[in-house]
């Protein structure tokens, strides 16, 4: 197989792991906004209030976990693109022929 069938070979796997990445990157967001409207209706105590910790450190949680899901989404697509253009790691044969066992034939 020649370098470049190899490289459409393992850039479409980078491809499918990074499509599986965002998956579980926009689930969790979703759930964590889930959370919040789960601890803002839920009534906790004797008096009947509101958790205020528990719904204030959801909301915080929200804009960390955004960006760390973004930073990782732009990390995927950055291997993505080095896969393609065969950056460094990939320059050689022998070096492609242990990408394509690891990336073609282990899953």
């Amino acid at each position: 197989m020649s370098q470049h069938a190899l490289r459409i070979g393992y850039t479409l796997v980078a491809i499918l792991f990074c499509g599986m990445l965002f998956v579980f990157c926009f689930q969790v967001l979703i759930l964590l906004l889930v959370a919040v409207q789960v601890y803002s209706t839920s009534r906790v105590g004797s008096l009947g209030q509101i958790s205020g910790i528990t719904m204030l450190s959801t909301l915080l949680a929200f804009p960390l976990m955004l960006y760390s899901m973004s930073s990782l989404m732009a990390m995927g697509s950055a291997f993505v693109i080095d896969t393609w253009r065969g950056g460094a790691l990939f320059r050689s044969e022998k070096v492609e022929m242990a990408n394509m066992f690891v990336f073609l034939v282990a899953p």
